[in-house]
């Protein structure tokens, strides 16, 4: 049959699988990115093929998906290899995969939903339908975490796709039906293996880990996938819920009044307990076990920092706010790294920073441990989970000290971010290192944080590498000294480390 420009369907390079085929094993060695941006033409190319059948058209988009899998892969690796990638670079991996995952998971859908409305499907038929939705499942939760990492916003679009793929797989009966994903990647799955894989990501509030952690936690989600537990009613096991008629985003807590559609319950289930197990034996071994696929290879702390998250999310019993939060509307002014920390701490009383060493964000909540703020725009490319924050309330008359501890956009021009103040009268100090000698000449700048509340130990902000374990410090004050006595590093971040303190001596 004749196309428009005289093109023929024979002429097309999908017209023939077999030689497709041939074609595709072209790309796998080249470079992934281009490879993406042309599997993602040829998506779009099969797509608008009308002469081609749905059953042609779902084997093309197998072939493509499986040949992109690798170079997703690759990507991935690109994108979290450096903590800062220049922007440039950082938009154009991401623009690249999430044009793929969008083209791919939507044909996948379109074709998964032509095989689920034939009235009789052959063993052959459902397998392909088995594994169409399989993959387009795996497909959308890789979109969803390619949304996460850059912290949103979660495009509108995805959870109706995930509720038609869904529907299409029930309507077929084949929501448990195993297939294996990909020839080259291990493991068989199932669309309900799949789909509470994705919810139970979405779930785990990946706004609060920086995104090797989410790589980290979505890796530990797919290794207890299958002892997740999902239910038709609410129980300790499965707290989550999630209206699968109304292409929302799962929810914690009593479903409110009014609710109707196809409700899912789901939870960890036996994975919470199984979860506890892995941490203390990596604790008691500070070693990973050789059958945890994580992808990488990872610090112990890193590891072990993504299994705490993902245990209070899983627990039957959501860990209570130790404080109260109120809303509130009131600027706060924002200086960040440990830099721009010591540089507002020794302002004079009642000086601002200059314009471009702050921002200006609106706080909507606050309590005594922190608040959370909308950013209306970010004049630089610094904001992340971890990040050190001195800050300033409108009204107030000093600057707390607090790091960022989750982020999320409502859309692409505003951040929500989550604060925890370290403490509410930080000051600026100059430390001697105490040696066998006695103390060193040179000094190190650091900065104290008193306890902000009662029970609360002293802590102590010091730039990368200061810190030996072992040393003791001297604060250097205009009266006699004090002696510091860091016990561990309780957290690090790009350009600081965390120490937590013995209480001081005077001497």
């Amino acid at each position: 049959m004749l196309r428009l420009f005289g093109h023929k369907v024979a002429d097309h390079p999908f017209a023939d699988l077999k030689k497709a085929r041939e074609f595709l094993s072209g790309l796998i060695a080249a470079e992934p990115l281009t490879s993406l941006e042309d599997l993602t033409h040829w998506l779009q190319s099969v797509s608008g093929e009308n002469a081609f059948k749905p059953e042609h058209r779902a084997q093309a988009y197998l072939m493509i998906d499986e040949t992109a899998q690798p170079h997703l892969r690759r990507a991935l690796r690109d994108y979290l290899a450096a903590t800062r990638l220049p922007k440039q670079q950082e938009l154009r991996i991401w623009n690249v995969v999430d044009a793929y995952l969008q083209e791919a998971a939507g044909a996948l859908v379109e074709v998964a939903e032509w095989f689920a409305t034939r009235n009789r499907l052959s063993d052959a038929q459902r397998a392909v339908l088995a594994l169409l939705t399989v993959r387009a499942l795996r497909t959308l939760a890789a979109r969803l975490k390619w949304m996460h990492l850059r912290y949103g916003p979660v495009e509108r679009e995805l959870w109706p796709l995930v509720t038609r793929v869904y529907a299409a797989s029930e309507r077929a009966r084949v929501s448990q039906q195993l297939v294996t994903v990909y020839s080259n990647v291990p493991g068989d799955s199932s669309m309900q293996h799949e789909l509470l894989r994705l919810l139970m990501f979405s779930a785990c509030s990946p706004g609060a880990l920086l995104p090797v952690e989410m790589e980290l936690a979505d890796r530990l989600i797919s290794h207890f996938t299958p002892m997740f537990a999902a239910a038709g009613a609410p129980s300790d096991e499965t707290p989550y819920w999630v209206n699968l008629g109304a292409a929302s985003p799962p929810r914690r807590g009593p479903v409110p009044a009014g609710v109707t559609g196809p409700l899912g319950f789901f939870g960890a289930g036996p994975a919470y307990e199984a979860l506890r197990t892995l941490a203390a034996e990596i604790r008691n071994s500070g070693a990973i076990p050789s059958a945890l696929n994580l992808g990488n290879v990872y610090e112990t702390d890193v590891v072990l920092a993504v299994i705490d998250h993902l245990e209070a999310h899983w627990a039957p019993r959501l860990r209570e706010r130790r404080f109260a939060r109120q809303a509130a509307k009131l600027r706060l002014t924002v200086a960040h790294g440990f830099d721009g920390v010591l540089d507002v701490l020794q302002l004079p009383p009642g000086v601002a920073p200059v314009d471009e060493a702050a921002e200006s964000w609106i706080v909507e909540n606050i309590s005594a441990g922190g608040c959370g703020a909308l950013v209306p725009s970010l004049r630089q490319d610094w904001l992340h989970v971890g990040c050190l924050l001195g800050m300033h309330y409108e009204g107030g008359s000093h600057w707390s000290v607090g790091i960022v501890r989750r982020l999320s956009r409502p859309d692409a021009q505003r951040m929500n971010v989550g604060i925890q103040v370290l403490s509410r009268a930080a000051q600026p100090v100059e430390l001697r290192i105490e040696t066998a000698y006695g103390l060193s000449l040179d000094t190190e700048v650091g900065v104290l944080l008193p306890p902000t509340h009662h029970g609360d130990e002293l802590r102590l902000l010091l730039r990368p590498g200061v810190y030996v374990p072992g040393q003791r410090f001297k604060v250097e004050v205009p009266v006699g000294g004090q002696m510091l006595e860091p016990v561990d590093v309780v957290e690090r971040g790009e350009d600081y480390e965390l120490l937590r303190c013995r209480e001081p001596e005077i001497f």
